[in-house]
């Protein structure tokens, strides 16, 4: 990670723009899909087959047989909880100690983020061979926009080395970036999917908390994004809770690429502070500044959260010869949406090494 100039920290409000849910959104969905009733205790009135058959697989997996109540009542939780909950992260880290709660809690996180992949912008639908994702309705997102800034004036080895320099810790379970850069390189730079898969190797991308599934290029330059396995319950345990926390790698990948960034970038994040302190263990790094946005807070809560970046980077004042706190110029949280902020700070990005 010693080539990484800079880090783009992600939350909900980053795959937003393709269509991915925010954590309400997400709340809300969750709740329909943990909604489970029976009619006469065997007519299924409400939810799914797919989720039934996977709560009956998990049950007799649990030594419970085929009686899958356990799950229903857990479900029934998640579901009238839902509206209190600050996310449904914070809601299985407080019940922790009801293992068909939290295991049905991730089951419904995979399954709404693979629906929600397989309706995003990103999708591609595996019916033509000739099918890509449609870049006129991406080009003005984020993605889009940085894609831009990363191939202006370049071939691809010479795009391939400026990646290399951007690093991305996602807070989300999805795989957009992935989905979009796999797409993206092999069209402009018209590129076979092995150069392809040799080109993803420069994307460097990691999860605090797990994702639905590793990205997989898979026949005819199609992926797995959005694709929904046969045993839901099998990609489950990829999601990770608050309480199961990050993997054993994560501070020590994260600290390298802090250590080597010019520029740290938040977008669609919440600034939760469990997040927070995953993400910086109490640590100061030196950058030249941090920028955020902060769409759906408030004054108050931007300016606090400019005062714990400032505490949490440093810079170095050249003059004097010392490291200090970043001085406000080089903090900035503003209320508009990701793409905006990656817009407002492109020659910035521009000018990055």
């Amino acid at each position: 990670m010693s080539n990484v100039s800079i880090v783009i920290v992600l939350g909900a409000g980053a795959s937003k723009e393709f269509g991915l849910p925010t954590g309400a959104e997400l709340k809300a969905r969750i709740s329909e899909f943990t909604d489970i009733r029976f009619e006469n205790a065997s007519r299924l009135v409400r939810g799914d087959v797919r989720t039934v058959s996977a709560l009956r697989r998990m049950a007799d997996q649990a030594s419970l047989g085929r009686n899958i109540n356990p799950y229903l009542e857990a479900g029934w939780a998640i579901r009238d909880n839902m509206p209190l909950a600050p996310s449904i992260d914070n809601f299985l880290d407080t019940r922790r100690d009801n293992r068909f709660l939290v295991d049905f809690g991730k089951l419904a996180i995979a399954g709404c983020i693979l629906d929600a992949e397989s309706n995003s912008k990103l999708y591609v639908d595996k019916g033509n061979v000739k099918n890509v994702p449609h870049f006129d309705s991406l080009s003005s997102t984020w993605l889009g926009q940085m894609f831009t800034i990363l191939v202006a004036g370049r071939t691809l080895s010479d795009f391939l080395d400026r990646l290399d320099t951007v690093a991305f810790i996602s807070f989300n379970y999805d795989r957009c970036v992935h989905q979009f850069f796999w797409y993206a390189v092999r069209s402009y730079f018209s590129i076979s999917d092995e150069e392809a898969k040799r080109a993803m190797a420069c994307l460097h991308i990691i999860y605090p908390y797990g994702n639905v599934s590793d990205f997989e290029p898979q026949f005819q330059g199609f992926t797995n994004f959005g694709s929904v396995p046969e045993r839901l319950e099998e990609v489950a345990p990829l999601v990770r809770t608050f309480t199961e926390g990050s993997d054993s790698g994560f501070s020590t990948d994260v600290a390298a690429m802090f250590e080597s960034a010019r520029l740290v970038f938040f977008l669609g994040f919440g600034f939760l502070p469990l997040n927070m302190k995953l993400l910086l263990s109490g640590q100061m790094y030196e950058v030249e500044g941090v920028y955020a946005t902060g769409k759906g807070l408030s004054k108050s809560s931007r300016r606090l959260i400019n005062n714990e970046i400032r505490q949490s980077f440093k810079q170095r004042i050249m003059k004097a010869g010392y490291v200090g706190e970043l001085s406000e110029d080089r903090v900035s949280i503003e209320d508009i949406s990701c793409a905006d902020l990656v817009f407002e700070y492109q020659r910035l990005l521009l000018g990055a090494p």
